[in-house]
């Protein structure tokens, strides 16, 4: 069931790769506690660039990576034909603080870009209607940043894509970083809060402390996502991970058209509510915005089946008994959303929360241990309880656990 073409995080060796270090050199290092691919360009004249193969995919596929240049030198990331021409093109130009997308029958336009912090660039990329968007992930605020559209999406000229290639640009000189590279067909998006996103062992915001280093351990745990644990759960799987901290059920309901439906995504994973409750949104404004992600996904032709919501599990951080019933009629509320409207119910709160003693807690070993977030184990739980409510059909057990 593998939907992954190619994920690259540069901990082994550059052997697949082609290099070409006429402008300097291409090494993996470590840095920020994570192995990254380095192009160091010294020359002023020539280029330094890594080129690796694949096979695209005959449907919608999204190519991620994340970038950091350093000095006044900018990053490319190109998709190239089997011959090595240029399809298209993302140049994050180090002057202005812009970047340009281009592809090979349309000129390049620009947009806003934060130099010197990681950005991730993602290219969706569709080969039936020959046509390419550009988002960028600003990271540079620390967490929060939705994806920003790169203005309209553009054609190419519907040459089948073979290779993508890093490079520094010719007559500039410094240092340009990549990691976690991947190609991979849309099917399952995942959307919501810091949980969703992986915190704190793991987090898609690289320019975030989180993103490899654990509040208990103090070490890289890579793997530790509900994206990254639901796609070994599947095998070899890949689940798009648009989840980030601090997201209510509001913002995701301001961006859900755009990070999942405009980026092709065909099922969805939405986990929202413990901000909201936190923070005392009232409890109706919650149900009303998680109602019209579901009608937003429908809308957008995803299946009914195919939109799965998560409940919300125990946790210390609610630290009122207001706080409690709020997530208790929540529960209830949308596991008769589901029913209703054959939605998919996750039930976090059953593979999560530690009933029967501690239902307002998570399980032992689950607590990150900061009231919120998972550990690996915890994080792995969830992934567990995605992953049999689209494949195991275990019915929910929600009312019978809080009640």
């Amino acid at each position: 069931m593998s939907n992954l073409v190619f994920f690259e995080r540069f901990d082994g060796n550059l052997s697949a790769w082609t290099l070409d270090t006429s402008g300097g050199t291409a090494t993996i290092v470590t840095k920020d506690l994570s192995n990254k691919l380095k192009l160091n360009d010294t020359s002023g004249s020539n280029v330094v660039s890594a080129t690796y193969p694949f096979t695209a995919p005959t449907g919608t596929f999204i190519v991620e990576a994340d970038v950091l240049q350093t000095g006044s030198i900018s990053g490319l990331v190109e998709l190239l034909d089997s011959s090595g021409t240029v399809i298209a093109t993302v140049d994050t130009q180090s002057s202005g603080g812009t970047a340009s997308f281009s592809t090979d029958t349309v000129g390049a336009s620009t947009c806003a870009w934060v130099n010197a912090t990681y950005n991730e660039v993602v290219l969706v990329v569709d080969p039936v209607g020959d046509t390419i968007r550009f988002y960028w992930y600003d990271r540079s605020g620390g967490g929060g940043t939705y994806p920003q559209k790169f203005l309209a999406e553009k054609a190419y000229s519907g040459s089948t894509i073979a290779k993508i290639r890093f490079s520094t640009k010719a007559g500039q000189t410094g240092t340009v970083y990549i990691d976690e590279v991947r190609v991979f067909s849309v099917d399952i998006g995942i959307i919501g809060d810091s949980v969703a996103d992986g915190k704190v062992f793991w987090s898609n915001e690289p320019g975030v402390s989180y993103r490899v280093t654990s509040v208990t351990a103090g070490a890289p745990d890579e793997n530790s996502s509900p994206s990254y644990q639901l796609g070994q759960l599947i095998g070899s799987h890949w689940a798009g991970n648009r989840g980030f901290g601090g997201a209510t059920s509001n913002s995701v309901k301001n961006n859900i058209q755009s990070t999942i439906i405009d980026q092709g995504f065909t099922k969805c994973f939405i986990h929202v509510g413990i901000n909201d409750i936190h923070s005392r949104v009232a409890i109706a404004t919650l149900e009303s915005n998680v109602s019209t992600c579901a009608t937003t996904l429908t809308s957008g032709g995803i299946a009914a089946s195919d939109v799965y919501i998560a409940n919300v599990y125990g946790s210390p951080y609610f630290t009122t008994q207001a706080m409690i019933d709020d997530r208790i009629a929540f529960n209830i509320w949308v596991s008769e959303l589901c029913v209703t409207n054959g939605y998919t119910l996750v039930d976090s709160d059953y593979y999560i929360s530690d009933h029967p003693t501690y239902p307002n807690q998570q399980k032992t070993g689950y607590d990150a241990p900061d009231g919120i977030h998972l550990t690996p184990t915890g994080t792995g739980a969830l992934a567990q309880a995605l992953y049999d409510a689209m494949f195991v059909n275990i019915p929910p057990k929600t009312q019978m656990s809080i009640i």
